[in-house]
């Protein structure tokens, strides 16, 4: 019986950890939920730290520096929370950057708080 038990809840843990990496895409591309990098990487450590191999292989990506492409980018845009960096040379480099820079798609992204301050 102990034994079945023990199936049941490793068994719990891969289909949790199977959802977590769903949810965790779905926070990636933004589909049903806005998108939100913060809980995109969130939920899919949970789900590597529980033993998914897909979330193993797509967390380095989502970890990854949106301007070098090195990982990991701990480091968040502070005003749209969405950008990672790996630090902020590459943030500053991002912002204004020739190709695809970051000013435009943070202004349109951009925090309720971080809204609330510019408009006082």
């Amino acid at each position: 019986m102990l034994h079945t038990g023990r199936r049941c809840c490793a068994s719990g843990r891969l289909q949790a950890a199977e959802a977590q990496t769903l949810l965790a895409k779905c926070y990636m591309t933004g589909e049903g939920v806005e998108a939100d990098t913060v809980q995109a990487a969130l939920w899919c450590q949970r789900a590597a730290k529980a033993g998914n191999e897909e979330a193993i292989e797509l967390l380095p990506i989502i970890l990854k520096c949106d301007f070098c492409g090195s990982t990991p980018a701990r480091q968040l845009c502070n005003r749209c929370l969405m950008a990672r960096y790996c630090g902020a040379g590459c943030q500053a480099g991002h912002w204004n950057t020739a190709t695809e820079p970051h000013k435009g798609p943070c202004k349109d992204h951009r925090r309720p708080a971080a809204e609330a301050s510019e408009q006082q």
